[in-house]
Order: structure tokens, then C-alpha cells, then sequence
């Protein structure tokens, strides 16, 4: 009858104003599970760059010993590990090129820093070439020799980090560790800038940490273990080539909120949908049988 139909459309609407409600805590809980995984990996990097600041030149060993004592349990926090690139004007990676070659034979910064085609055809002032990467995993051996200043994502959040002295998140980025794979995931990388003096009137390189996004998000899930909501995180804006990372969830599309957190200076965009397993709530189905 007209009157169970009514009856049915009042309960799922309620039901979905119900379920809003709790998802509106589900926000928050997820956000600061991101939030707490972004800080930790951030202590990391405060932690790293005191320490380097000490130091004249940064060394393998100081890298991987620094690496192992933080994370000995194996645990980083989502990150792929933590890394060291120095900040060098471009006339001076000639001889920086040959100074390591002396205990790194081979070694090489790419793409080219003196070639317009690796800059768009605009001159640059810096190069930033890993030197480091912690823990030596295959994977993390390739980006040894990159200039992160060679792309315009990464070199924004160096530039940042220089101008504010903090840790700064980039956007979305191919990490360098994906390069050869077909399906790589949208990652993104956090630097923490290294002061040469107490003054802090030059930088002398990043210590930083790379993230696979969809890694990262499944290490924040641990915190929050929702399986029936799905989630995606976004760079600033929603739109699918700002996605960073999505966590999917069986069931017939429910309510959805969305919320935004700061990241290491960065703004991401978190949407979280509710999935049912069936179209009608329980109330809705035994009115509608039964009247």
C-alpha cells in the first residue's frame, strides 16, 4: 500500500541520517589515524636532520646506523625507509660526481642536470641527488643518482621546506622506485630540510621518506580496521587524477563525508563511504513484508 511505501521511505531515510552520523566519526577516527602515521614518520625526519646538521658530511653508515637504531622492529610506519640527497648548485656536480666516484664507483646524477630537456628548458640553480637510501632494498637502489630538483612536484616541496625550515609532503608523484613497473601506484615523498650552521642561513640537503600511497594507508588502517567503509585519500582537490589511495569495501553504495587534514604542510581531501549489504535496512524490509 501507499502507506507501507511511505512508512518504508521514512525508515531508510532515517536509517541513512543514522548512518551519516556514525560516519562522521568514522572521519575523524580514519583522519588521525593518518595523521598519527604522517607524525611518525615525521619524528623520523626532525630526528634525522638534528643529527646530520651535527655533522660535516652525511655517510652511508651515519644513514644506516640512524635507520636501524629508529626502526630495529622493521616497522616504517608505510614509508619505504629514509633517504639522503644533497643540495648542490649545478657547478658543482661535476666534481661532487667524481669526489663519490672515488668510494661509489659508477655513480652518476640523472637525468642530466646541465640539460635544458631535464628541466622543461629553464636553467636551474640546485641539483638534489640521493646518495642514500635506507634500507637497501632492490627497489630503493634505483632512485641512487636521481635529482629529485629535476621534477617540478618534488622541487616544490624542497623549495618549501628551504623557505619554512619544516617538513613538507609533495603531491602526487611516480616514485623513482616504481619506474620500471606497469602498474606502479601513486606515491608521494616528505622532506625534512638539513641546516649547515645554528643560523640556518644554508641548507646543505633533505633527509626524507617515500611513501607508495596505498602502503601508507594500509598501514594507517591498522589503527582504525573498518573493513565495510571505503576510503580514498586525495591530493587538495577530489578529482581522479589527484587520488592518491582508495581502500575498497563490498556492498551497495551508502552515505559518503568528506573531510580535509594537513599532511606535513600538504592538504589532502579524505572521503569515506558507507557500504551496505543489502539495498533495504532491516526495519525497511520487515515493514515492507509485513505492513
Amino acid at each position: 500500500s501507499i502507506g507501507t511505501l511511505v512508512s518504508v521511505l521514512a525508515i531508510e531515510r532515517s536509517d541513512q541520517e543514522r548512518r551519516k552520523v556514525e560516519l562522521e566519526g568514522n572521519l575523524t577516527e580514519i583522519s588521525s589515524a593518518l595523521q598519527r602515521r604522517a607524525t611518525e614518520n615525521i619524528a623520523l625526519l626532525r630526528a634525522g636532520s638534528a643529527l646530520f646538521a651535527m655533522h660535516k658530511e652525511v655517510t652511508r653508515g651515519q644513514i644506516s646506523e640512524f635507520s636501524s637504531d629508529l626502526q630495529h622492529n622493521g616497522n616504517l610506519y608505510g614509508s619505504m625507509g629514509l633517504g639522503w640527497a644533497p643540495l648542490l648548485p649545478i657547478s658543482q656536480t661535476p666534481q661532487f660526481e667524481v669526489d663519490v666516484r672515488k668510494t661509489h664507483a659508477g655513480f652518476s646524477i640523472w637525468p642530466d642536470p646541465f640539460a635544458l630537456s631535464t628541466h622543461n628548458g629553464r636553467e636551474q640553480q640546485f641539483s638534489a641527488p640521493v646518495m642514500f637510501m635506507e634500507p637497501e632494498s632492490r627497489d630503493n637502489q634505483r632512485v641512487i643518482g636521481y635529482d629529485m630538483y629535476s621534477n617540478p612536484a618534488r622541487r616544490e616541496a624542497m623549495n618549501l621546506a628551504m623557505d619554512t625550515g619544516r617538513p613538507i609532503a609533495s603531491g602526487r608523484v611516480r616514485l623513482i622506485q616504481d619506474r620500471d613497473g606497469s602498474a606502479a601506484s601513486p606515491g608521494f615523498l616528505i622532506y625534512m630540510p638539513v641546516f649547515a650552521d645554528a643560523r640556518r642561513s644554508r641548507v646543505k640537503g633533505f633527509v626524507y621518506t617515500p611513501f607508495r600511497a596505498s602502503e601508507f594507508l594500509q598501514s594507517a588502517a591498522e589503527l582504525f580496521r573498518q573493513d565495510d567503509l571505503e576510503v580514498r585519500i586525495y591530493d587538495k582537490t577530489i578529482t581522479p587524477e589527484n587520488l592518491l589511495a582508495e581502500r575498497r569495501a563490498d556492498g551497495f553504495e551508502g552515505p559518503s563525508v568528506n573531510g580535509k587534514i594537513e599532511v606535513a604542510g600538504r592538504t589532502w581531501v579524505i572521503s569515506v563511504s558507507d557500504k551496505k549489504s543489502a539495498v533495504l535496512s532491516d526495519t525497511a524490509k520487515v515493514t515492507l513484508l509485513f505492513g
